[in-house]
């Protein structure tokens, strides 16, 4: 239901040139992902006081770009990245963190692939429309810097402070 739950969404961290042909980050992508590990915890979030699971999409045979945008965070936290979703089933992954339990009252980090982030984004709010009027309607190609955060209340329903932060 995420009850009391806080999710942070975000799109992995740059990718090499595409004549790399890697499936690995950039070397500002690596910067990104360092970052994240010191800005995550960092933030003021409900409870522990830093983010409690760390969720990004599968690897495919074009990118483990999720993964590695959050394990600098899992190491500095001591968590494990879930990556048992691929980037097609953001709605399973949706489901999943709907449906259980132990994540209500939890804060969460999910790091996903652009072109089906606001797809997950939507299932996570449950097909309430986001209170944010700026929230967007899509994900540019070449922005890696924005920031999903889905506040929930005890109902499970989107908060005000629910907001894309640009």
């Amino acid at each position: 239901m995420l009850a009391g739950s806080m999710i942070l969404l975000v799109r992995h961290a740059e990718k090499p040139p595409e004549s790399d042909g890697g499936t690995g980050l950039s070397p500002m992508g690596q910067a990104r992902a360092e970052g994240y590990a010191a800005y995550f915890p960092a933030l003021p979030l409900d409870g522990s006081g830093g983010p409690d699971y760390l969720f990004a999409s599968h690897e495919s045979e074009k990118s483990d770009r999720p993964h590695l945008t959050l394990q600098p965070l899992a190491d500095r936290l001591g968590l494990e990245v879930d990556t048992d979703y691929s980037n097609k089933h953001d709605a399973k992954l949706a489901k999943h963190l709907r449906d259980s339990p132990e994540l209500d009252g939890k804060n969460i980090v999910v790091c996903w692939h652009h072109g089906r982030i606001l797809d997950l984004a939507e299932e996570l709010l449950h097909h309430h429309p986001s209170p944010d009027p700026d929230w967007p309607q899509e994900w540019p190609d070449d922005v890696f810097g924005w920031l999903l955060w889905m506040s929930f209340d005890a109902s499970g329903a989107p908060t005000p402070a629910t907001r894309c932060y640009r």
